[in-house]
């Protein structure tokens, strides 16, 4: 189990990680709307619904801290 500071740490990470993912698909300027595409935009929904998911339990979490 991580320590706050290394949860915290990990949260940093990542958020700078997704940040440099958003950077790159610019806007969806890279996507095409032929066939080989929409495969890959319809996995990349899925995580982007996962991701959703799992930053509102960590949310809900980090909301009941100190409430107990």
């Amino acid at each position: 189990m991580q320590s706050g500071k290394e949860f915290i740490d990990t949260l940093k990470r990542e958020h700078a990680r997704l940040g440099r993912l958003v950077d790159v698909i610019d806007n969806g300027r890279w996507w095409t709307t032929d066939t080989p595409g929409r495969p890959a935009v319809a996995d990349l929904d899925k995580q982007a619904k996962l991701l959703v998911s799992v930053i509102d339990e960590i949310d809900r979490v980090v909301g009941q801290i100190g409430s107990r």
